[in-house]
């Protein structure tokens, strides 16, 4: 199975003042309850999909929120998501937040 990413095409702030540069990818911590079609997420925010796999913390981004919450329509609908359609999902909320097409997902 191929490796998903939800990558940002725009240059953020970071919670110590640097800058994280675009490329950047964002991983999520997902939570599903049983009896709920609510999906909460929790995103980080790596330099680069190789600080990712080497184990390196997440950087804090200012502009992101600490929580994203995806409300799934049925419960069909919610049994048939994949981690494609949840990245998806993800990239066009932050998408809307942010108002313009600055996250894509990638698949390598």
């Amino acid at each position: 199975m191929g490796k998903i990413d939800l990558q940002s095409l725009l240059d953020v702030e970071s919670g110590d003042g640097s800058i994280i540069s675009s490329g950047a990818i964002v991983k999520f911590d997902s939570q599903f309850h049983i009896g709920s079609l609510e999906i909460i997420t929790i995103p980080k925010m790596y330099r680069s999909r190789e600080l990712f796999e080497s184990g390196y913390t997440d950087v804090h981004c200012l502009a992101l929120p600490p929580s994203i919450n995806i409300e799934i329509s049925s419960e069909d609908e919610f049994n048939q998501l994949t981690v494609l359609g949840l990245n998806e999902r993800l990239r066009d909320y932050l998408n809307a937040i942010f108002e313009g097409l600055y996250f894509e997902v990638v698949t390598t």
